[in-house]
């Protein structure tokens, strides 16, 4: 029985005029709507019908070769894109092998259709997708389930599908195992309930001929591939079997609908010349259907067992023909996206926003361009959380010797004057506006312009801006910021929060520094820079320490008396003190310093010189020790045996981004002896800890204990430390309360 005959004893004579007629398209479900809006609907589906038209005429062209790719993730199928050809192959056995497994079968729909989901989104040009055996699987068997699935295909931006019509054990077409052809009406059904299912004329439905490589001959294959075509099939993927050239080209010979319903051929065993003698019988599309996997997998493998042999890629790191560089990587990413932008079509948006409610941002990248076309390549200052993320985006794309991270805010402008009269450059000094006060004298009796006259730009963090919610002591700085530069003849103005009015204001600060030859500040507001994070390891794990903050404040709160007296530095020492004692239910008996960076050694000198019957636990940073360094000296001198400086070094400042210190690269143990403290050591240990604490208790001072420790905090668990009345609970404490 022929294949019509076996389509009308099937399903009847309406059903087989059904097939033999017209193509019709139902129109496309309303539903969408429900979900999205129409301009969403309409420009998805623009989106997803241009490929699907340039992958029709791409098979239909009879003019001309064509030729598709196989990729099997997004960057190949970048790479295909990138290389010129015109189309991709989501080939069944490349998918499933990345994946690893051995036949599409073991796959499921829809990690298949997540793989091509990634390739469809980072291109532009049409997929055609292998579906392999998954459309004969029970769950696709029922006329719903293969629409289900043609739906998913077509919305997910795939613009044709091959579907098969062999089905058992051989799992792919390189493998001799025995397989079965699908009853040629059930198929011819299964095509038709795609065709109904689409929303798109323009998607290829590719119907796989397997007749010849099951052995039934041309005859059989072309009346089988009539009623494909027939049934809806808009190309046919003639599968071939090796020593076939005989039949294929019969096939061709004999088959006469190739402009309705052209063949498309694997080529990955062919010759030119053999292609060119099936171009000449009518096949213009040949795909090649495994080539990028199997390259991956030859050179995954000598990759691998080059370094194996080598215990490292150190041999092969410098050549790009093994190993790309990475930043090849980011290439192809970047690239994949822009050209996916581009194609992207344009929505109307009818939402009708409002633009005055967008939060604008400078990039640090772009800020740090424009400063260096300015001829500014020297950073210096003193980290600051406002100015976070433009400190660490200097930090990571400068080098070294043009970014100091100085001790103080007056260091800073040293370090500027001294690069601009060495180079004849600007500089660019950053700072907090709390620390404006350090920098008061070296600004005016440095490069004023009625002194030395050196330009340098000044970034400044606005904290205590008004009308900002902030601690007291940053509002009392905050509100009298732009009156004291002005008094200080520094004239200022406000960073915009977007790159064209950054930029602007740059061209006017650079233009009266040149006019001046003296410093210029910009007032940076929060939130003015976006979002940068440093990907970093932690100094302190670097350096192989385990203790935390919190854990040595414990012990230190642990290792002392009641009537001892402990003064916390500003930043999180402070406020990690404060949440401790709240935990504890204990009263808030310490003194909690906020601003003033810097000296809580001096104010613990101050108490404890007083107060000779009280005992004194100073507990500082790093940084804040170095920003005034010379208070060790000043400690040492006067020999206070009532004050135990203990220094906290986490190697970075904390609680303003995690910059780094100096702090691990200092001696401060060294430092206290010469200085004159009666003892000093250094402890990275908890153990270590609680002992030198007991000896501390013992001894007279000054002592001095520095504890090494990791950076970061329980940042959940920390709260603002503001000005109170627990202060008086100090004075109290050292008898000078009322």
């Amino acid at each position: 029985m022929c294949i019509r005959d076996s389509i009308n004893a099937e399903y009847g004579e309406a059903l087989c005029l059904m097939l033999l007629g017209a193509r019709r398209l139902r129109p496309p479900p309303v539903c969408a709507a429900r979900l999205y809006s129409t301009d969403q609907v309409q420009s998805s589906k623009r989106s997803l019908q241009k490929k699907a038209t340039v992958l029709r005429q791409l098979l239909h062209a009879q003019d001309r070769q064509s030729f598709i790719m196989e990729a099997h993730n997004g960057l190949s199928a970048r790479i295909v894109e990138e290389a010129g050809f015109e189309g991709i192959w989501a080939g069944s056995l490349a998918i499933s092998a990345t994946l690893g497994v051995r036949s599409d079968e073991e796959v499921s729909w829809n990690r298949v259709l997540e793989v091509v989901d990634s390739m469809a989104n980072c291109t532009t040009i049409p997929i055609l997708l292998d579906a392999g055996k998954q459309l004969n699987h029970d769950a696709y068997a029922s006329t719903k389930g293969v629409q289900r699935a043609i739906r998913k295909m077509e919305s997910r931006g795939i613009a044709g599908v091959t579907l098969n019509d062999s089905y058992g054990r051989r799992s792919n077409s390189f493998l001799d195992d025995d397989d079965l052809m699908v009853d040629a009406a059930e198929f011819c059904h299964k095509l038709q309930a795609c065709k109904e299912a689409l929303n798109s004329v323009d998607f290829q439905l590719v119907a796989c001929v397997n007749s010849l490589v099951d052995g039934e001959g041309v005859e059989e294959a072309l009346e089988r591939a009539e009623a494909y075509a027939t049934a809806g099939a808009d190309a046919l993927l003639l599968a071939t079997a090796r020593g076939a050239e005989g039949e294929l080209q019969s096939f061709l010979a004999g088959w006469d609908k190739a402009k309705e319903c052209p063949v498309i051929m694997v080529g990955d065993t062919m010759s030119r010349s053999k292609m060119s003698i099936y171009s000449d019988l009518g096949v213009k599309t040949f795909v090649w259907s495994n080539q990028n996997m199997r390259s991956s997998i030859a050179s995954m493998q000598k990759v691998t067992k080059r370094i194996w042999q080598d215990h490292g890629p150190q041999d092969i790191s410098g050549d790009p023909s093994t190993l790309v560089p990475v930043q090849e990587v980011f290439r192809l990413n970047k690239d994949a996206e822009d050209k996916v932008l581009e194609a992207a079509p344009k929505v109307w948006n009818r939402a009708r926003p409002i633009d005055e409610m967008t939060r604008n941002f400078v990039h640090p990248a772009f800020f740090l361009k424009q400063l260096r076309e300015r001829k500014t390549e020297f950073f210096t200052g003193v980290p600051d959380s406002i100015l976070r993320d433009v400190c660490q985006y200097i930090d990571d794309n400068v080098a070294e010797e043009n970014h100091v991270i100085a001790a103080n805010e007056g260091a800073a402008i040293g370090l500027a004057a001294g690069h601009y009269l060495a180079t004849g450059n600007v500089p660019l000094v950053y700072f907090q506006n709390s620390g404006l006060g350090n920098a008061v004298n070296p600004l005016l009796s440095l490069p004023h312009k009625e002194v030395y006259g050196i330009p340098m730009l000044l970034l400044i963090g606005w904290r205590g801006e008004p009308g900002k919610r902030d601690e007291p002591h940053h509002h009392v700085q905050g509100r009298i910021m732009e009156k004291m530069l002005e008094m200080m003849d520094v004239p200022c103005q406000v960073l915009p929060d977007w790159n064209q009015g950054a930029a602007k204001v740059l061209d006017e600060a650079y233009a009266r520094i040149e006019k001046d030859k003296a410093p210029y500040a910009l007032l940076v507001k929060r939130a003015t820079f976006s979002r940068y994070d440093r990907d970093f390891e932690e100094l302190g794990d670097l350096e192989g320490y385990t203790l935390r903050r919190q854990e040595a404040i414990e012990a230190i709160m642990d290792g002392c008396n009641n009537d001892t007296a402990i003064l916390a530095t500003t930043g999180f020492t402070a406020r990690e003190l404060y949440e401790m004692r709240e935990d504890r239910g204990q009263p808030q008996q310490d003194f909690l310093q906020a601003g003033s960076m810097g000296l809580t050694s001096s104010i613990s000198l101050g108490l404890a010189l007083a107060k000779p019957d009280v005992r004194f636990v100073c507990l500082d940073g790093d940084g804040a020790n170095l920003m005034h360094l010379g208070t060790m000296q000043t400690i040492g001198k006067t020999g206070a045996q009532n004050l135990c400086h203990v220094l906290i070094n986490n190697g970075s400042h904390d609680s303003v981004g995690g910059q780094p210190s100096g702090g691990y690269g200092t001696d401060f143990v060294n430092i206290a002896k010469a200085c004159g403290y009666a003892n000093a050591e250094s402890v990275s240990d908890p153990d270590d800890l609680t002992t030198a604490i007991q000896k501390m208790k013992l001894a007279q001072g000054p002592n001095f204990l520095e504890v090494r420790v990791v950076g970061g905090a329980d940042v959940a668990a920390i709260t603002r430390v503001r000005v109170s009345d627990h202060e008086g609970q100090t004075l109290e404490l050292i008898g000078t309360g009322s």
